[in-house]
């Protein structure tokens, strides 16, 4: 049992009793975070027969790192983008890019908390008429972070390309 929402296991585990020794047993426990902060807590586990065991936890949460580059082909339907709403509740967040040359299927969406979300971002390709690869960002922000008073953002890199003709790509 872990007393913080950031932290979830699961609830039963079975260990198999020692014979001649200490058994071995593990505990997967993942750290979700849902705000920017450095977290203590504990992890008890309890049982009828060997007692109670508690062990400290400490998690600290940064802020997102930008991930990518995600291609991006001119011509196809798009490419989904996944994102997790990970703060505990439903919460409404916008979805922009940087570049004219990409676009963005919704301009952002109610994401119910603790779900994935798939945004779809298109790429329109240039006039230019060269085949060089274009860079931009997705940015998908939200007022505020829970228990927080400053927006939230994550930043996405993305690389659109065209695909050779001649190669069939």
């Amino acid at each position: 049992m872990v007393n913080t929402t950031d932290f979830t296991s699961v609830t039963t585990i079975n260990a198999a009793p020692a014979s001649g020794g200490v058994p071995d047993s593990s505990v997967d426990l993942t750290f979700e975070p849902s705000r920017i902060v450095e977290i203590r807590t504990q992890l008890i586990i309890s049982s009828p027969v060997g007692g109670d065991y508690t062990f400290p936890i400490f998690a600290t949460c940064t802020p997102p790192k930008p991930q990518g580059p995600f291609i991006i082909k001119s011509g196809s339907t798009g490419t989904y983008i996944t994102f997790r709403n990970n703060f505990p509740n439903t919460t409404a967040f916008t979805f922009t890019v940087d570049n004219p040359a990409f676009h963005v299927q919704k301009g952002g969406d109610n994401i119910r908390g603790k779900k994935d979300h798939r945004i779809m971002i298109g790429y329109d390709g240039t006039d230019s008429g060269t085949r060089a690869p274009v860079m931009g960002k997705l940015i998908v922000s939200c007022a505020r972070s829970a228990g927080g008073s400053t927006p939230a953002q994550w930043i996405y890199y993305l690389k659109g390309v065209t695909p050779d003709s001649k190669e069939g790509k």
